[in-house]
């Protein structure tokens, strides 16, 4: 029998790119300029309603946000 591996669970991309912001103390205004998009997709973002376009999530990823959070489908 084979022994049952134990999947953590990832953040979600919304949460994790909150996470970070939190960390670097930044404002939502200072989050969208850091990811290259507008102050309103940014707040589309984080009610759910957008997803982020690739550029957002290269700076993510530049920002640290792990690949493993931002590439789960």
């Amino acid at each position: 029998m084979t022994p049952h591996k134990n999947k953590i669970k990832l953040p979600s991309v919304l949460d994790a790119i909150e996470f970070r912001r939190d960390q670097y103390g930044w404002t939502k205004t200072k989050m969208a300029k850091e990811l290259h998009i507008g102050n309103t997709h940014y707040s589309d973002f984080l009610s759910g309603n957008r997803h982020l376009p690739l550029i957002a999530i290269k700076h993510a990823y530049r920002i640290g946000v792990p690949a493993t959070v931002l590439l789960q489908l």
